[in-house]
C-alpha cells in the first residue's frame, strides 16, 4: 500500500489521516481504494504535466525539423526533403501565413532503396517505428509501413516510393540526432 501511494505526488500526510480514519477496518478496501485513486491522479497528473509543457516540446520538435531538413539537404545520398519550414517546399507560403511553426515532421527521399534500408538499421539513438508525435525522435518506412494497404500505382502517384523515409522529430539535443543519422548514413555501403 505504501509503494502505491508514494508514486503519487498528489497524496499528502494529511489526507492520508482522513483516508485511513475511513477505511482502517478493511485492508482490501483500501488496497483498492489507493490503488484507484493513485491511478486516476497518475493519469491526470501527466495530462496537466503534458499541457504545461507543450509550448517548450514544439519549439524543441521545430527547432530539430528544420535543423535536420537543413542538414539533410546538404546529404549527397538525399535526393529531396520535404518540410513546411523550407521555402522550396510548394506549402511554404501558406503554412507561413496561417501558422506559428512549420512542426516536427521531415520526409526525405535517399538514391536507393538500399541506402533506406541502411539508414533504418543504422539509427541508434531515433527509432525505427511507425507511431509518430511522442517526445522520442521516430523514423518510418512508409512503403513497408504506414501504406501497405495502398497499390504501387497509388503509392507512386501519392510519391510513396522505397527510397522515401519520414521522421518525426523528437526533443533530444540536435546535434545527437544529427550525429545519429550522419553515423548512419556513413555507414551506408
Amino acid at each position: 500500500v505504501v509503494g502505491i501511494v508514494g508514486k503519487s505526488k498528489s497524496l499528502d500526510f494529511p489526507t492520508m489521516l482522513i483516508f485511513w480514519s475511513l477505511v482502517r477496518n478493511s485492508v482490501v478496501l483500501a488496497v483498492y481504494l489507493l490503488f484507484s485513486v493513485a491511478c486516476f491522479l497518475t493519469v491526470h497528473e501527466h495530462f496537466i504535466c503534458g499541457i504545461k509543457t507543450l509550448p517548450l516540446r514544439m519549439e524543441q520538435h521545430q527547432k530539430n525539423a528544420f535543423t535536420i531538413a537543413k542538414w539533410l539537404q546538404k546529404q549527397p545520398r538525399v535526393q529531396y526533403v520535404l518540410y513546411p519550414g523550407l521555402e522550396n517546399h510548394p506549402g511554404y507560403e501558406i503554412n507561413k501565413a496561417q501558422t506559428t511553426g512549420f512542426g516536427g515532421m521531415i520526409s526525405f527521399a535517399v538514391d536507393n532503396s538500399e541506402t533506406a534500408l541502411q539508414i533504418l538499421e543504422g539509427v541508434k539513438l531515433i527509432k525505427f517505428a511507425e507511431s509518430l508525435g511522442g517526445t522520442e525522435s521516430l523514423i518510418t518506412y512508409p512503403i513497408r509501413q504506414t501504406h501497405t494497404d495502398l497499390t504501387a500505382e497509388e503509392c507512386a502517384e501519392k510519391g510513396i516510393t522505397d527510397c522515401l523515409l519520414r521522421f518525426s522529430t523528437g526533443i533530444e539535443a540536435t546535434q545527437d540526432l544529427i550525429d545519429d543519422l550522419a553515423q548512419a548514413f556513413t555507414a551506408v555501403e
